[in-house]
């Protein structure tokens, strides 16, 4: 039997903002080896989850760990058009993922997230 799923977060936005601006955010190993292929900074991140939008139809729920994994789009400083993949757990936010996407679309520069 399946289980039920967990709720998503309320205010996910908000909840992030303040996770992020109390430095309760970690990358997992899986997002580090990511940011250190794309050559895609921790300030960089940061500056998306804090000013970017939520992109809903990118959320998705993992059935193995039994949790919600959301997407954060959005451009730094120099312009670099991010996406942002983020769990939230009783801790803190875990960033799952980093990508950067082709100019003008939602298609990865790099298909493996």
């Amino acid at each position: 039997m399946k289980a039920k799923r967990s709720p998503k977060v309320e205010n996910f936005l908000e909840t992030v903002h303040q996770l992020v601006l109390a430095d309760r955010y970690l990358d997992t190993r899986h997002a580090t080896d990511r940011k250190n292929e794309r050559n895609i900074m921790r300030a960089e991140i940061r500056a998306v989850l804090l000013a970017g939008y939520h992109e809903k139809s990118r959320d998705r729920y993992d059935e193995i760990l039994l949790r919600w994994s959301y997407a954060m789009r959005g451009r730094t400083v120099d312009l670099r058009e991010l996406r942002i993949i983020v769990a939230i757990d009783a801790t803190g936010a875990l960033i799952i993922s980093a990508i950067e996407l082709a100019e003008g679309g939602g298609k990865h520069a790099n298909k493996n997230t």
